[in-house]
């Protein structure tokens, strides 16, 4: 570690890096505990440190300084490198934000607020290095809980316009517009729509890039009948399924009704088995056709 001529300098930076970011915002005790922390860092990181000579220990420096030199042992201005003076800003930037942390303003950032207080709480038994890893860590955090907002909030968002179709039995058709509604009906219908495993996320994110639109026939009662995958743009039915992936009777008046209103058309079979292999064979066809082009480039 270097030997610092002069302490004041580095106790003097490390109160302005502090008080810049924290400043008003946490108390006295928490300010001067990670101040001390940071004197620490400045002190310890040898890049802050310049070499200084004998003939720079003047007839003022301290009766140590002088006493060190004779012994000779070497002693440093402190010269601050940009390069750590940049990495503790980076540090307390992230303690302001994470100090906000300890304030909850609903119940979903009750898990982020005690990992903030424990984050502060423990701060006389960290060094510097544990400082910088606790406040990366809670950044980390803090950016999974604004991704699963982010994500509930697209989940409730309205991706097409709601439509309705009645048709015989006082049974009705509804569009599904927002990705909250298609899992629910997953569950109900217990099929993929659920997004109870993640190769079934897809049917999702067809709903919200437009590719595909989502009916479900409710009888008066809301129980779910029949849930409908069709394309967008070619208006085939990709899939067409009852409760628990049972097969539906393509004839069934209430289907037909459907059909005939947005221009729908059976491409193929909607079973689950000749659906699986209609999927497989396409994805042997694109293996093959990937194999090809191997064998023309190699």
């Amino acid at each position: 570690m270097p030997n610092f001529l002069y302490e004041e300098p580095i106790k003097s930076l490390a109160a302005r890096l502090v008080a810049q970011h924290l400043g008003g915002v946490a108390p006295k005790a928490t300010l001067e505990r990670i101040m001390r922390l940071v004197v620490c860092e400045l002190r310890r990181d040898e890049r802050n440190a310049s070499p200084a000579s004998a003939d720079d220990i003047s007839e003022v420096a301290p009766d140590w300084a002088k006493a060190a030199v004779l012994r000779g042992v070497q002693l440093h201005w402190f010269a601050p490198c940009p390069l750590a003076v940049a990495r503790i800003k980076r540090t307390m930037k992230s303690l302001y934000v994470a100090y906000c942390d300890t304030r909850a303003q609903n119940e979903t950032d009750l898990a982020l607020m005690a990992a903030a207080h424990r984050l502060f709480q423990n701060l006389d038994h960290m060094t510097f290095g544990d400082l910088e890893a606790k406040a990366k860590a809670q950044s980390r955090m803090r950016a999974r809980v604004a991704r699963r907002r982010a994500e509930a909030a697209i989940k409730t968002l309205g991706f097409c316009e709601a439509e309705t179709l009645d048709v015989v039995g006082g049974k009705r058709w509804r569009r599904l517009c927002s990705v909250a509604e298609l899992g629910e009906v997953g569950k109900k219908m217990r099929n993929c729509t659920a997004f109870d495993r993640p190769q079934n996320r897809h049917y999702g994110q067809m709903l919200m890039d437009g590719d595909a639109e989502f009916w479900i026939l409710e009888t008066q009662d809301g129980e779910p009948l029949i849930e409908l995958m069709a394309s967008t743009t070619e208006k085939s039915v990709l899939e067409c399924l009852g409760p628990g992936n049972r097969a539906v009777d393509p004839n069934a008046p209430e289907l037909a009704a459907l059909m005939r209103a947005k221009g729908f058309y059976f491409r193929r079979a909607t079973r689950p088995s000749e659906l699986r292999r209609y999927v497989l064979e396409q994805a042997a066809a694109v293996q093959r056709e990937v194999n090809a082009r191997l064998n023309r480039t190699g």
